[in-house]
């Protein structure tokens, strides 16, 4: 039987209403967000933030500056809280309103694979939650069979920059394990960010080389930044790749919209 709980960065599961102020984090009445990135850009989502990562990502911004990971709050689980399975179905139960699309993201949710497995189990057997569509945004280092064909659409992001080491044997095998799980099902999407031209080529020559892509998977490539004056410098790049290579661009609206703060 798989653990009963998860730990949950600070927002959790986000925007809610406010009980005091009746609004969310974004001002609005009604809880809910927009995706930022990817296919679904722009679809109106809720989203659970889980707590634990095992990568350490940096990246070299324009202009050779460090940039971090933008979601620092979601790297340790002593970060956020503990909770049971049953609370998260009750909030989200609550919550869905209108919303057709929930997102789980971290962090890295597949460090939590007992208790995210146990959460996907109890959303499908909610009358109120089982038709939800669910996106997973993971680093594709960690694979689970029963997770991957528990979600509509995997959200990969692969982050060869996060060890000196870059990437691994074991990385590749466990991103390919995703890749034969869902890209048949047209339900995985290869997300990466691009701040310069060296990004773009480890993608191209150092990453999706060793992939077997055969079945032609959405790649798409957003630009670098945690603030909206970082995404005008990167962006440039990130277009410039995806014409190159005939892959796809991705905005960030969450960045762009909110300058990435939490909650939103």
């Amino acid at each position: 039987m798989p653990t009963e709980t998860l730990y949950l960065a600070p927002e959790g599961i986000f925007p809610l209403v406010d009980r005091a102020s009746g609004l969310t984090s974004l001002g609005l009445p009604t809880g809910g967000t927009l995706q930022g990135e990817g296919l679904l850009a722009g679809m109106p989502s809720l989203f659970i933030r889980l707590a634990g990562c095992n990568l350490r990502c940096t990246w070299t911004g324009h202009g050779g500056h460090t940039v971090a990971c933008d979601t620092p709050q979601a790297l340790a689980v002593n970060h956020g809280r503990c909770a049971p399975v049953s609370e998260l179905i009750g909030t989200l139960e609550g919550a869905l309103g209108a919303l057709t699309h929930l997102v789980i993201t971290g962090g890295e949710p597949l460090t939590q694979a007992e208790g995210l497995v146990a959460l996907l189990y109890a959303i499908r057997r909610s009358p109120t939650l089982r038709l939800l569509h669910i996106t997973l945004e993971t680093n594709g280092t960690l694979f689970n069979a029963e997770v991957a064909k528990s979600v509509d659409l995997v959200s990969l992001s692969p982050k060869w920059n996060a060890t000196p080491q870059g990437f691994s044997t074991k990385y590749i095998q466990a991103i390919q394990c995703w890749l034969d799980a869902k890209v048949l099902l047209n339900s995985l999407q290869l997300k990466f960010v691009v701040g310069s031209k060296e990004d773009e080529d480890q993608i191209a020559n150092d990453i999706l080389p060793h992939l077997n892509l055969c079945h032609r998977p959405p790649i798409l490539v957003m630009p670098l930044g945690a603030t909206p004056e970082e995404l005008r410098l990167s962006t440039p790049f990130a277009v410039a790749a995806a014409i190159r290579h005939n892959w796809r661009f991705s905005p960030r609206l969450q960045v762009e919209l909110w300058g990435n703060r939490a909650g939103t």
